[in-house]
């Protein structure tokens, strides 16, 4: 396997890849490279390709040749070190066997050695089931499982080829009731990928975070999000009011044939309204009337989690639209300084006792 870097007039190719392979997401999508590049993190993309004919920077979207890619996206440490965070990645071709994955994986891990000189750790979080063995693999690469995922590793999506019918009929019937009732009392959702749709959600958010200790980003973020990815069609920003008061928000990324609910926040004010059931509602039907056939929640607590898990209460809104969990594997880190390595994981245990 060889690797090598992907250059601008790849982007369209790059896509076509990461569209096509069962472990793709926006989260390796070229637009998302671009947004971390935005908001101060510098990316690299890999490549890796079955032979030493393989020398190229552009991507050949009908070739067989291409195995795998990887966004990588730098993150700061302390110390001015560094590491490479690849979310939900990287992305293997459809049907690679337990060898060529095996053989991938060590070459990432060489590449990574080799291009991404400086860093403490490079954690990578492939979007593929136990099931598909790479469990096995990751250790003879060199790869060390992490307890600890950035990205999801489980999550709920809803399957949008069924029918509007078929689709309430799957959700529990406390939520199609929490849905008409938000109707009845006339909650409006609205889709609002503005400046000011924004100011709406950054309001609901801190009041999240007030009330339940929620952390979010800093309001850069969402602004360089909405600025990177609106203009390309690749993000809805929609609010869900009452009498003209903000009560919902979501921040809805499409890629490919998924729709994902990346980011959302609730008001305090007139919670019997159950403004945030219509919102998703009103969300899957707009999804669904694009052509989108996968509605991804993003994230729920691991089966089995008890009451005190802090994604309890929101895994359970989000399973009463029913739709069916997937679970993935979650992070393993390539450690190239061990010792630094050691007394990042010491401070960070530290830091979580003292909250």
């Amino acid at each position: 396997m060889v690797v090598t870097e992907a250059g601008p007039e790849s982007q369209a190719e790059w896509d076509t890849f990461v569209r096509a392979a069962p472990s793709g997401s926006f989260l390796q999508s070229w637009a998302w490279g671009e947004f971390q590049r935005a908001a101060g993190f510098p990316v690299t993309r890999l490549v890796v390709q079955a032979d030493s004919l393989a020398h190229s920077s552009q991507l050949t979207a009908h070739s067989s040749n291409i195995r795998a890619v990887c966004l990588c996206v730098r993150r700061p440490l302390p110390l001015r070190r560094f590491s490479q965070h690849v979310p939900w990645g990287p992305v293997f071709k459809q049907s690679l066997s337990a060898a060529d994955m095996a053989t991938v994986l060590s070459a990432l891990a060489s590449a990574f050695r080799t291009r991404l000189r400086g860093g403490v750790f490079v954690r990578i979080e492939p979007k593929l089931p136990k099931e598909s063995g790479i469990t096995d693999l990751l250790k003879p690469a060199g790869f060390t499982p992490e307890e600890r995922s950035i990205q999801p590793r489980d999550t709920r999506v809803l399957d949008l080829t069924k029918s509007e019918d078929d689709l309430l009929r799957a959700m529990h019937p406390k939520t199609r009731y929490n849905i008409r009732l938000a109707s009845r009392h006339g909650v409006v959702v609205r889709e609002n990928t503005t400046p000011r749709g924004l100011r709406m959600f950054l309001e609901l958010a801190r009041d999240v975070a007030r009330r339940e200790r929620f952390h979010y980003h800093p309001d850069r973020y969402y602004e360089t999000l909405l600025t990177t990815l609106a203009p390309i069609g690749a993000i809805a920003l929609r609010v869900a009011e009452h009498q003209g008061i903000p009560l919902a928000a979501g921040l809805f990324i499409r890629f490919g044939h998924t729709v994902t609910y990346a980011h959302g926040a609730s008001s305090s004010r007139r919670k019997h309204v159950m403004a945030p059931y219509l919102l998703h509602w009103e969300s899957i039907l707009q999804t669904k009337a694009s052509g989108v056939v996968r509605y991804d929640f993003f994230g729920v607590a691991p089966p089995g989690a008890s009451v005190t898990h802090p994604w309890f209460g929101i895994t359970r809104f989000k399973q009463g639209f029913g739709g069916t969990e997937e679970h993935y594997v979650g992070a393993a880190d390539l450690i190239t300084d061990p010792a630094l390595y050691r007394m990042i994981e010491i401070g960070r245990s530290l830091r979580a006792l003292l909250r």
